[in-house]
């Protein structure tokens, strides 16, 4: 009807009312400038499902009560949403290795989905990366690209490698079963423990079919916000 009448035929009109504030993009700022780092450092972005697979729950063996259940789920591949997005950069390890590719570094961000009782889950985002280049120690390498990474999204005081206690960190995994028990540490944003550094297990890689050594990062990125 206004295109018939024609625009120009409408009188303008100030709008009342107050200005809505801005929204806080600092987050995805972060995340933009994140992504852009790791493009550069030669690492490629992946993404991959909310969901955690069959083969991955059942290489975990994780309790499932402590999983956001999908209350209708369309199969039995979507019924459970990842805590973590590292599981899911290990199984995309395992699709490139059986394609022939032996020199493998990757990255996703993305949210993770947090159980809480009587309520909704709790989303957030988290970075993670995974490295296997048949390198005899890949972790070295990224921690490494941990710290260019901290210097080139201009973290400052932001993201440590440090300590090897793994007690306080939200929903890790059993370290034993899933990191290797020597090859493993934390990441922290001044005394909060934000994420893990690590070696994967042998014996969760090789249910895979992977007899190479393969080394994750993932972080909370909530927290780095403040040194963004």
């Amino acid at each position: 009807v206004a295109r018939m009448y024609g625009y120009e035929n409408i009188p303008s009109k100030e709008l009342s009312g107050d200005m809505p504030e801005k929204i806080d993009q600092s987050l995805f700022d972060l995340i933009y400038n994140t992504k852009k780092a790791l493009a550069a450092a030669g690492l490629t972005e992946v993404q991959t499902y909310s969901f955690y697979s069959s083969v991955v729950l059942n290489h975990l063996k994780y309790d499932k009560s402590e999983l956001v259940k999908i209350a209708n789920p369309i199969s039995s591949e979507t019924e459970y949403m990842r805590n973590h997005l590292w599981p899911n950069l290990v199984e995309t390890v395992v699709k490139n290795v059986k394609q022939g590719y032996n020199d493998i570094a990757i990255f996703e961000i993305g949210k993770v989905y947090i159980p809480r009782e009587n309520d909704l889950p709790r989303e957030s985002y988290k970075l993670a990366v995974a490295l296997m280049n048949g390198s005899d120690n890949p972790i070295q390498e990224r921690a490494a690209l941990a710290k260019r990474l901290q210097k080139t999204v201009h973290l400052g005081g932001g993201p440590k490698v440090e300590g090897a206690n793994l007690d306080h960190l939200e929903g890790v995994f059993e370290i034993k079963s899933l990191f290797h028990p020597n090859r493993f540490t934390t990441v922290s944003v001044g005394d909060k423990p934000i994420g893990v550094l690590a070696e994967v297990h042998p014996r969760f890689l090789n249910k895979f079919g992977i007899d190479k050594r393969v080394a994750i990062l993932e972080i909370a990125l909530e927290p780095v916000i403040q040194f963004f």
